[in-house]
């Protein structure tokens, strides 16, 4: 596992990644962002068009400068009851690759 490919990286890449599709995008601090919004429940408004929108951000940016991973072509799956949390841990971390 290379160095580019840790937490902190992950983290900064999911950040930004939530800041590309305008969620908490005036936070200029991904560690504030990624405490703000993590064990917030996915808006029910939000359900459909989600998933699609999260792995295009992630091809955006993952695959690109100063990442440059792979990204599985997976959509994440969105119940009622879903944290940013769970998006990160059960789907984010495990469809990007070094």
């Amino acid at each position: 596992m290379t160095s580019i490919f840790l937490e902190e990286n992950l983290k900064k890449a999911f950040c930004k990644m939530l800041s590309c599709m305008g969620i908490g995008a005036a936070e200029a601090d991904c560690e504030s962002l990624f405490h703000k919004v993590i064990k917030v429940i996915v808006p029910g408004s939000m359900h459909n068009d989600l998933p699609n929108r999260l792995l295009s951000s992630a091809n955006s940016v993952c695959t690109k400068e100063p990442f440059y991973w792979r990204v599985d072509q997976k959509l994440p799956h969105i119940f009622e009851d879903t944290t940013f949390q769970e998006i990160f841990n059960n789907w984010f971390i495990k469809i990007v690759n070094p």
